[in-house]
């Protein structure tokens, strides 16, 4: 009995330091990754979606319009991230039953200094872009936006 408390010690140890060196796990955007070096954030990328299908004109002006719109996404998602966004609800109630609830959600700033890493077709109908900012960018752009305020 005794040998097995030690055993179980000993994996308790080894599982302790094994998820003590897993990587932090970070509150990132849907669709956004992060590099780590030296365990601090170094760049991050944001990828927006956009389908063909959704816009109008001829095929043409329809890939070219959703490669923009995918781009239009990636930045909205970039902004998300450094900004936040601003969630307005109201909830209606009557006779204690929900009669209406309406949600919606903006995002406003300004993203400077990204670089287009990719855009690129993920099917037949969707472009994807991805964008980066690095961690310095990030700050930089925080703090003239407090600044501003």
């Amino acid at each position: 009995m005794r040998k097995n408390s030690k055993a179980w010690l000993i994996t308790l140890a080894c599982l302790n330091l094994t998820l003590a060196s897993c990587a932090v796990e970070l509150d990132l955007p849907l669709g956004s990754r992060a590099y780590a070096v030296d365990e601090m954030i170094e760049e991050l990328e944001f990828t927006g979606y956009a389908t063909i299908a959704a816009q109008t004109g001829d095929a043409a002006l329809k890939r070219l319009m959703a490669v923009r719109a995918s781009k239009l996404d990636a930045y909205r998602m970039a902004a998300e991230y450094v900004y936040g966004i601003y969630l307005d609800s109201d909830t209606t109630v009557g006779s204690l039953v929900v009669a209406e609830d309406e949600f919606s959600s903006r995002v406003e700033g300004v993203i400077m200094g990204a670089e287009l890493v990719s855009v690129e077709p993920v099917s037949e109908d969707t472009y994807a872009t991805t964008v980066a900012l690095s961690r310095k960018q990030i700050e930089n752009i925080r703090r003239d936006y407090i600044r501003s305020l």
